[in-house]
């Protein structure tokens, strides 16, 4: 059972460092932090799965690519004001 601990506390992304050493150790990793980051790790990979499965197989009906060139010291655009939901922009 304490391999099982250790392992979850080795995985605590959370252990910030400590201004003083604590038992010898730069950073303070505990099990709950350990717990935690686990969680998040496992949440991050199932949303980015189920965001990637509908568009990898086409399920996006919507998808219209548009391009516009605006300049941008003349004046200030919001995509998501003109119905974007994702933008990529180069400056």
């Amino acid at each position: 059972m304490r391999k099982f601990f250790d392992f979850i506390k080795k995985r605590d992304e959370y252990g910030h460092p400590v201004g003083m050493t604590f038992k010898g150790e730069g950073t303070y990793q505990t099990v709950r932090g350990g717990v935690i980051s686990i969680g998040v790790n496992i949440y991050l990979i199932y949303y980015l799965i189920t965001m990637f499965i509908p568009v990898h197989l086409g399920e996006i009906s919507n998808f219209q690519p548009q391009t516009r060139f605006i300049d941008i010291k003349k004046e200030i655009y919001n995509p998501f004001v003109n119905g974007f939901s994702f933008a990529v922009g180069f400056g």
